[in-house]
């Protein structure tokens, strides 16, 4: 009978007030979670950023190794080529 009277009181008690305590809470509930939300999206804002980043530098220095292995190898080979060049010359002679 306790729970039953107190219901009714808070029913008519949000009734002349104008809301309704589920509908009150739900936008509370609501509203903490767009902030959380927005503050989340910031956060993974700014780490999707810095991940962006990141893998962009893993890039760039992997373009940068494979360049340089690719410089040492063509040297290397015109090195043997102009090697084998001379060797022809001086046995013609």
């Amino acid at each position: 009978m306790g729970r039953n009277f107190l219901y009714v009181s808070v029913q008519l008690i949000c009734a002349t007030h104008g809301f309704h305590p589920l509908i009150a809470l739900r936008k509370k509930r609501e509203s903490d979670y767009t902030n959380k939300k927005s503050k989340f999206m910031k956060l993974s804002k700014n780490k999707y950023t810095q991940l962006l980043d990141s893998i962009g530098l893993t890039i760039e220095q992997a373009r940068q190794n494979a360049i340089k292995a690719v410089n040492t190898e063509l040297v290397k080979a015109n090195w043997e080529i102009g090697r084998h060049i001379v060797e022809f010359a001086q046995y013609g002679q």
